[in-house]
């Protein structure tokens, strides 16, 4: 038997053009962050550290402004670059009148992540782990300590949380009552009315491009309700990520409900920011270490 779609547009939908940008907004205080670093690197290196700037601060002005006329363009046809093809890539609604997915039935259908994809994963962070824990254990006095406790409390969390979902993988359920994410330690679940906006982030090299994972949009009846504002699964499962999300978002176009206008967008919390600081500071006193070599 072949399931059709409903004819009816998607009442969750949002115009492309509004949606293609929703990641952009966060890159120019990234690249300035990127670019004052280098030039700050550039301050310490030619003049020699503090002491050396101070010694002949004109010097330093002319570094300083050699490393702006440098830095500017290139970030800025960088930035561009990143406008003009955006790593997130809004899901298309399915067509009105075409095929609904068998998978999609009265049954939930159930996604596991890969096993190798995982495995490859937990050896990529071992061998980084290596690399990061010897160029910190050959720092002299308290740059040790503080190196290796940068990063060793982190590095040790994921590999016991990859080695967890090596044991046993977390899953997705794609069910007619809604999404449930499932891992060795926590449980997650969302009615279809909460889920928006299903966007695949394509990572690019010159070499070519590749989907390193998938989000939504959550809407809820109280912008401050606790949970992710932004849920996103990596791309370690066992069907292709762009499939993964193809198929979640026709879901919800099939059995989310209309008439839910009052929901609005998930207000992010610190929980949402936390990560990517606490790994800016862990790269942050690395590269201190490492560049500045404050301990000799």
């Amino acid at each position: 038997m072949v399931l059709t779609a409903p004819v009816s547009r998607p009442v969750f939908s949002r115009p492309a053009a509004r949606r293609s940008n929703g990641g952009m907004k966060n890159r120019p205080l990234l690249i300035l962050a990127i670019a004052a670093a280098l030039i700050g690197w550039s301050f310490y290196k030619t003049m020699g550290g503090i002491e050396g700037m101070r010694r002949d601060p004109a010097e330093a002005l002319f570094v300083g402004i050699f490393a702006l006329l440098v830095m500017i363009p290139v970030f800025w046809f960088r930035y561009r670059k990143l406008e003009r093809e955006s790593p997130h890539i809004p899901v298309a609604d399915p067509q009105p009148g075409a095929p609904a997915d068998a998978r999609l039935s009265s049954l939930a259908h159930v996604i596991a992540a890969s096993r190798p994809k995982i495995a490859g994963l937990l050896a990529v962070l071992l061998v980084g782990a290596a690399g990061a824990a010897w160029a910190m254990w050959s720092q002299p006095g308290a740059c040790r300590a503080v190196g290796l406790a940068s990063f060793g409390p982190f590095i040790l969390l994921g590999i016991a949380a990859l080695v967890a979902n090596l044991i046993r993988p977390e899953r997705l359920e794609i069910a007619p009552w809604g999404l449930k994410h499932v891992t060795p330690w926590r449980t997650r679940q969302w009615p279809w009315e909460e889920v928006r906006d299903v966007t695949v982030i394509r990572s690019r090299t010159e070499g070519g491009s590749w989907t390193s994972g998938v989000y939504f949009n959550r809407y809820v009846s109280d912008s401050s309700a606790p949970g992710a504002a932004r849920p996103t699964f990596r791309a370690l499962w066992s069907v292709p990520a762009d499939e993964m999300a193809r198929l979640m978002n026709e879901a919800r176009a099939r059995w989310s409900q209309p008439g839910a206008t009052w929901l609005v967008p998930a207000r992010k919390g610190i929980a949402d920011y936390l990560p990517l600081t606490l790994i800016g500071a862990c790269v942050a006193v690395m590269m201190i270490i490492l560049v500045m070599r404050p301990c000799g």
